[in-house]
């Protein structure tokens, strides 16, 4: 596996702690979709809203570390493998981030989701 690997499967593993810890805290819905005004308009049962975007990024994970095994044309992506794999990275940190904002807001800490973005 590679060092990104490594981190990514870290982050995940800090995503589905923070999961646990927020889970017993937020309430029975869970606001998951905000409009442009910052006000939530769309929600999910706690379970989905804790666990879902730990899952997505797991499941990111895999694709992100199939298509090099799968692209016919191998030797083009090892040409770029650095950006790549921090651009993995991004995404999944960027991932985490929304997570940790979502069960905040869920939880009673009061910002403007307009100023976190």
């Amino acid at each position: 596996m590679r060092t990104s690997e490594y981190v990514v499967i870290g982050i995940i593993i800090l995503s589905l702690a923070v999961s646990l810890y927020f889970y017993p805290r937020l309430p029975d819905m869970v606001a998951s979709h905000w409009n442009a005004r910052g006000e939530a308009d769309g929600y999910m049962p706690r379970l989905w809203g804790a666990f879902l975007m730990p899952l997505i990024t797991i499941l990111l994970l895999l694709m992100f570390m199939a298509i090099p095994r799968i692209d016919p044309l191998r030797k083009n992506i090892e040409k770029f493998r650095k950006h790549f794999d921090a651009f993995v990275v991004l995404i999944v940190a960027f991932f985490l981030y929304i997570h940790v904002l979502t069960l905040l807001l869920n939880t009673g800490f009061e910002f403007s989701l307009l100023y976190a973005m």
